[in-house]
């Protein structure tokens, strides 16, 4: 039977099983559900004209750039250095690498904290397993 869900209950599920998940040490999966709501959650944030974590990120990146006397990289490179893992997690293309060298718990814990840090700007608190998850990983 169809029914209708809000997209910030499809989102809450993910970030809660993610967190859970990154809890019980289930990196592969903490990572697939994290970057989907990741995702998510930043095109919610950009349908409300609000401002994600990965914005934020750009610009201090952008800062960083600056006050080292760098150029600024463009956005395209900042979020594909920063999207590596969630990325190759969904996408093969043809020449691409058969493997990947990560630290799956760190990954895990950024996409996460990334989501969550985007969960908190479009007005919603925290869950008990989320904020379970914010103390083990302080």
């Amino acid at each position: 039977m169809k029914e209708e869900i809000e997209k910030t209950t499809i989102l809450m599920a993910q970030l809660n099983k993610a967190c859970s998940l990154h809890n019980s040490r289930e990196y592969f999966a903490s990572i697939t559900l994290a970057g989907c709501a990741e995702s998510l959650s930043e095109e919610l944030l950009t349908s409300k004209d609000e401002e994600s974590y990965n914005s934020f990120f750009e610009s201090v990146i952008r800062k960083l750039a600056e006050i080292r006397g760098k150029n600024s990289p463009s956005k395209r490179d900042i979020l594909r250095g920063k999207n590596r893992v969630r990325n190759s997690f969904k996408h093969h293309s043809k020449g691409d690498s058969d493997t990947i060298t990560l630290d799956m718990k760190h990954e895990s814990l950024i996409l996460i904290m990334s989501a969550l840090e985007n969960y908190s700007r479009l007005g919603f608190e925290q869950t008990p397993v989320m904020e379970r998850f914010v103390k083990r990983n302080r």
